[in-house]
Protein backbone atom coordinates (compact mmCIF):
# COMPACT_ATOMS: atom_id res chain seq x y z
CA UNK A 1 0.00 0.00 0.00
CA UNK A 2 2.83 2.14 0.61
CA UNK A 3 4.12 1.66 -2.82
CA UNK A 4 0.93 3.15 -4.29
CA UNK A 5 1.14 6.03 -1.21
CA UNK A 6 4.77 7.45 -2.60
CA UNK A 7 3.98 6.76 -6.25
CA UNK A 8 0.64 9.20 -5.44
CA UNK A 9 2.55 11.68 -3.81
CA UNK A 10 5.08 12.40 -6.46
CA UNK A 11 2.56 12.43 -8.97
CA UNK A 12 1.16 15.65 -7.22
CA UNK A 13 4.58 16.83 -6.81
CA UNK A 14 5.17 16.34 -10.46
CA UNK A 15 1.85 18.36 -11.43
CA UNK A 16 1.99 21.06 -8.52
CA UNK A 17 5.95 21.82 -9.27
CA UNK A 18 7.14 23.20 -12.59
CA UNK A 19 10.35 22.70 -12.55
CA UNK A 20 9.36 18.26 -12.51
CA UNK A 21 8.03 19.20 -15.73
CA UNK A 22 11.60 19.43 -17.50
CA UNK A 23 12.59 16.01 -15.99
CA UNK A 24 13.30 13.40 -18.66
CA UNK A 25 11.09 10.37 -18.67
CA UNK A 26 13.86 8.11 -17.38
CA UNK A 27 15.35 9.79 -14.72
CA UNK A 28 11.38 10.32 -13.47
CA UNK A 29 11.18 6.63 -13.23
CA UNK A 30 14.05 6.17 -10.96
CA UNK A 31 13.07 9.03 -8.87
CA UNK A 32 9.64 6.86 -8.09
CA UNK A 33 11.87 3.79 -7.76
CA UNK A 34 13.94 5.34 -5.33
CA UNK A 35 10.99 6.80 -3.26
CA UNK A 36 9.20 3.36 -3.44
CA UNK A 37 12.21 1.34 -2.19
CA UNK A 38 12.32 4.27 0.67
CA UNK A 39 8.58 3.63 2.02
CA UNK A 40 9.74 -0.17 1.25
CA UNK A 41 12.76 0.18 3.39
CA UNK A 42 12.57 -0.36 7.95
CA UNK A 43 16.59 0.41 8.24
CA UNK A 44 17.63 3.74 9.14
CA UNK A 45 20.82 3.72 7.15
CA UNK A 46 19.37 1.96 3.83
CA UNK A 47 16.48 4.50 3.83
CA UNK A 48 19.29 7.18 4.44
CA UNK A 49 21.30 5.97 1.46
CA UNK A 50 18.34 5.95 -0.89
CA UNK A 51 17.61 9.16 0.18
CA UNK A 52 21.17 10.28 -0.60
CA UNK A 53 21.38 8.79 -4.17
CA UNK A 54 17.60 10.66 -4.54
CA UNK A 55 19.43 14.11 -3.75
CA UNK A 56 21.91 13.33 -5.91
CA UNK A 57 19.59 13.28 -8.74
CA UNK A 58 18.04 16.44 -8.11
CA UNK A 59 21.50 18.16 -7.74
CA UNK A 60 22.28 16.74 -11.28
CA UNK A 61 19.28 18.49 -12.50
CA UNK A 62 20.31 22.05 -10.78
CA UNK A 63 16.99 21.45 -8.50
CA UNK A 64 19.17 22.36 -5.37
CA UNK A 65 16.01 23.26 -3.33
CA UNK A 66 14.19 20.15 -3.98
CA UNK A 67 17.84 18.21 -3.24
CA UNK A 68 18.28 19.89 0.15
CA UNK A 69 14.97 18.95 1.26
CA UNK A 70 15.70 15.28 0.23
CA UNK A 71 18.83 15.33 2.40
CA UNK A 72 17.23 16.92 5.10
CA UNK A 73 14.24 14.37 5.46
CA UNK A 74 17.25 12.52 7.21
CA UNK A 75 20.57 12.71 9.18
CA UNK A 76 22.92 10.04 9.25
CA UNK A 77 24.96 8.93 12.63
CA UNK A 78 28.33 10.53 12.61
CA UNK A 79 29.70 6.96 12.17
CA UNK A 80 27.85 6.39 8.89
CA UNK A 81 30.24 6.08 6.13
CA UNK A 82 28.51 8.65 3.85
CA UNK A 83 28.38 11.52 6.69
CA UNK A 84 31.43 13.18 5.51
CA UNK A 85 29.79 13.38 1.95
CA UNK A 86 26.53 14.20 3.64
CA UNK A 87 28.06 16.88 5.49
CA UNK A 88 30.01 18.42 2.28
CA UNK A 89 26.82 18.33 0.11
CA UNK A 90 24.42 19.71 2.41
CA UNK A 91 26.70 22.85 2.60
CA UNK A 92 27.49 22.90 -1.45
CA UNK A 93 23.51 22.56 -1.68
CA UNK A 94 22.96 25.57 0.77
CA UNK A 95 25.81 27.27 -1.26
CA UNK A 96 24.19 26.80 -4.94
CA UNK A 97 21.21 28.47 -3.24
CA UNK A 98 22.61 31.52 -2.34
CA UNK A 99 22.08 30.78 2.11
CA UNK A 100 25.78 31.03 2.56
CA UNK A 101 24.96 31.56 6.35
CA UNK A 102 23.89 28.08 6.83
CA UNK A 103 26.42 26.90 4.43
CA UNK A 104 28.65 27.77 6.81
CA UNK A 105 27.30 26.59 9.76
CA UNK A 106 26.78 23.22 8.05
CA UNK A 107 30.02 22.58 6.75
CA UNK A 108 31.82 23.54 10.26
CA UNK A 109 30.13 20.79 11.39
CA UNK A 110 32.69 18.46 9.97
CA UNK A 111 36.69 18.85 10.28
CA UNK A 112 37.14 18.20 6.33
CA UNK A 113 40.89 18.79 4.99
CA UNK A 114 40.56 17.79 1.65
CA UNK A 115 41.27 20.31 -1.34
CA UNK A 116 37.56 20.36 -1.97
CA UNK A 117 36.57 21.16 1.50
CA UNK A 118 38.90 24.18 2.14
CA UNK A 119 37.67 25.30 -1.67
CA UNK A 120 34.03 25.23 -0.44
CA UNK A 121 34.84 26.86 2.82
CA UNK A 122 37.09 29.72 1.00
CA UNK A 123 33.93 30.29 -1.54
CA UNK A 124 31.38 30.69 1.14
CA UNK A 125 33.44 33.18 2.96
CA UNK A 126 34.16 35.14 0.51
CA UNK A 127 30.79 35.51 -1.08
CA UNK A 128 30.20 36.89 2.55
CA UNK A 129 32.72 38.97 2.19
CA UNK A 130 34.48 37.60 5.68
CA UNK A 131 38.04 37.99 4.28
CA UNK A 132 39.34 37.67 8.09
CA UNK A 133 37.51 34.26 8.05
CA UNK A 134 38.74 33.61 4.39
CA UNK A 135 42.56 34.17 5.54
CA UNK A 136 41.87 31.79 9.08
CA UNK A 137 40.90 29.10 6.36
CA UNK A 138 43.79 29.66 4.53
CA UNK A 139 46.18 29.25 7.19
CA UNK A 140 44.90 26.12 8.54
CA UNK A 141 45.23 25.23 4.92
CA UNK A 142 49.15 26.25 5.33
CA UNK A 143 49.48 24.32 8.76
CA UNK A 144 47.28 20.93 7.06
CA UNK A 145 49.90 21.26 4.52
CA UNK A 146 53.24 22.04 6.60
CA UNK A 147 53.61 25.47 5.08
CA UNK A 148 54.74 28.53 6.83
CA UNK A 149 52.01 31.18 6.45
CA UNK A 150 54.05 34.15 6.07
CA UNK A 151 52.62 34.82 2.88
CA UNK A 152 49.07 35.64 4.11
CA UNK A 153 50.64 38.25 6.09
CA UNK A 154 50.20 40.43 2.95
CA UNK A 155 47.58 39.38 2.15
CA UNK A 156 44.36 42.07 3.02
CA UNK A 157 41.90 40.77 5.38
CA UNK A 158 39.16 43.80 4.61
CA UNK A 159 38.32 45.79 1.96
CA UNK A 160 37.73 49.53 2.28
CA UNK A 161 34.38 50.06 0.35
CA UNK A 162 33.06 53.69 0.02
CA UNK A 163 29.77 54.04 0.68
CA UNK A 164 27.30 54.61 -2.10
CA UNK A 165 24.18 56.40 0.05
CA UNK A 166 26.82 59.01 1.03
CA UNK A 167 28.19 59.74 -2.66
CA UNK A 168 24.83 59.74 -3.92
CA UNK A 169 23.89 62.27 -0.76
CA UNK A 170 26.89 64.49 -2.90
CA UNK A 171 25.14 64.91 -5.70
CA UNK A 172 22.12 65.15 -4.60
CA UNK A 173 23.25 68.81 -3.20
CA UNK A 174 25.69 69.30 -6.05
CA UNK A 175 25.08 67.55 -9.26
CA UNK A 176 28.38 65.54 -10.27
CA UNK A 177 30.04 66.12 -6.76
CA UNK A 178 29.35 62.63 -6.18
CA UNK A 179 30.52 60.82 -9.43
CA UNK A 180 34.06 63.14 -9.58
CA UNK A 181 34.94 62.34 -6.02
CA UNK A 182 34.38 59.02 -6.28
CA UNK A 183 37.07 58.96 -9.08
CA UNK A 184 34.96 59.55 -12.30
CA UNK A 185 35.23 63.52 -12.97
CA UNK A 186 33.86 62.78 -16.88
CA UNK A 187 30.94 61.64 -15.88
CA UNK A 188 30.75 64.19 -12.99
CA UNK A 189 31.27 67.13 -15.28
CA UNK A 190 29.14 66.09 -18.01
CA UNK A 191 26.16 65.22 -15.11
CA UNK A 192 27.02 69.22 -13.82
CA UNK A 193 26.75 70.96 -17.10
CA UNK A 194 23.76 69.32 -18.05
CA UNK A 195 21.47 70.23 -14.93
CA UNK A 196 23.07 73.54 -14.90
CA UNK A 197 21.87 73.69 -18.69
CA UNK A 198 18.38 72.92 -17.98
CA UNK A 199 17.53 74.82 -14.89
CA UNK A 200 19.41 78.26 -16.59
CA UNK A 201 16.80 77.25 -19.47
CA UNK A 202 14.12 76.87 -16.92
CA UNK A 203 14.96 80.18 -15.45
CA UNK A 204 15.31 81.55 -18.77
CA UNK A 205 12.71 80.85 -20.05
CA UNK A 206 10.46 81.43 -16.94
CA UNK A 207 11.49 85.04 -16.53
CA UNK A 208 10.55 85.78 -20.13
CA UNK A 209 7.17 84.55 -19.90
CA UNK A 210 7.21 81.17 -21.51
CA UNK A 211 5.74 79.12 -18.97
CA UNK A 212 4.93 75.54 -20.83
CA UNK A 213 7.94 76.23 -22.69
CA UNK A 214 9.98 76.54 -19.52
CA UNK A 215 8.37 73.50 -18.05
CA UNK A 216 8.67 71.21 -20.77
CA UNK A 217 11.93 72.01 -21.97
CA UNK A 218 13.77 72.95 -18.68
CA UNK A 219 11.97 71.63 -15.63
CA UNK A 220 11.03 68.15 -16.77
CA UNK A 221 14.64 67.07 -18.48
CA UNK A 222 16.24 69.03 -15.19
CA UNK A 223 14.07 66.70 -13.34
CA UNK A 224 15.04 63.96 -15.14
CA UNK A 225 18.54 64.68 -15.14
CA UNK A 226 18.43 65.40 -11.75
CA UNK A 227 17.50 62.32 -10.93
CA UNK A 228 19.55 59.88 -13.22
CA UNK A 229 22.66 61.56 -11.46
CA UNK A 230 21.81 60.87 -8.12
CA UNK A 231 20.68 56.97 -9.38
CA UNK A 232 23.76 56.99 -11.54
CA UNK A 233 26.42 58.19 -8.56
CA UNK A 234 24.97 55.46 -6.30
CA UNK A 235 25.29 52.45 -8.96
CA UNK A 236 28.52 54.11 -9.74
CA UNK A 237 29.89 53.28 -6.53
CA UNK A 238 28.25 49.50 -5.89
CA UNK A 239 30.14 48.65 -9.51
CA UNK A 240 33.36 50.21 -7.82
CA UNK A 241 32.59 48.27 -4.46
CA UNK A 242 31.93 44.79 -6.20
CA UNK A 243 35.24 45.20 -8.60
CA UNK A 244 37.21 45.78 -5.50
CA UNK A 245 35.53 42.92 -3.99
CA UNK A 246 36.54 40.40 -6.73
CA UNK A 247 39.87 41.83 -7.18
CA UNK A 248 40.51 40.88 -3.40
CA UNK A 249 38.84 37.95 -3.70
CA UNK A 250 40.68 36.58 -6.63
CA UNK A 251 43.88 36.85 -4.62
CA UNK A 252 42.44 34.58 -2.67
CA UNK A 253 41.76 32.36 -5.06
CA UNK A 254 45.10 32.97 -6.33
CA UNK A 255 46.84 32.14 -2.97
CA UNK A 256 44.65 28.87 -2.80
CA UNK A 257 45.74 27.36 -6.34
CA UNK A 258 49.07 28.20 -5.74
CA UNK A 259 48.91 25.81 -2.04
CA UNK A 260 46.87 23.06 -4.34
CA UNK A 261 49.54 22.54 -6.68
Amino acid sequence: MMKYYSIIWLLILTVGNRSFASIPDTTMEKLLRIETAIFHSYNNDSIFNLLYNKAIVYKTLKMYKEALATLERKSPSKDHFLYEKYIFQKALLFFFINDFGNAWWTIQEYAGTSDEWVLLKLKICLENEDFKTAKGVLYEYYKAKSLPGENLNILPDSLLAKDPLKYKRMSTWLPGLGQTLAGYPVKGITAFTLNTAFAGLSIWCFVNGYFITGSFSGIMPFYRFYRGNRLQTFHLIENLNHKKTKELSDLYYKEFLKLKN
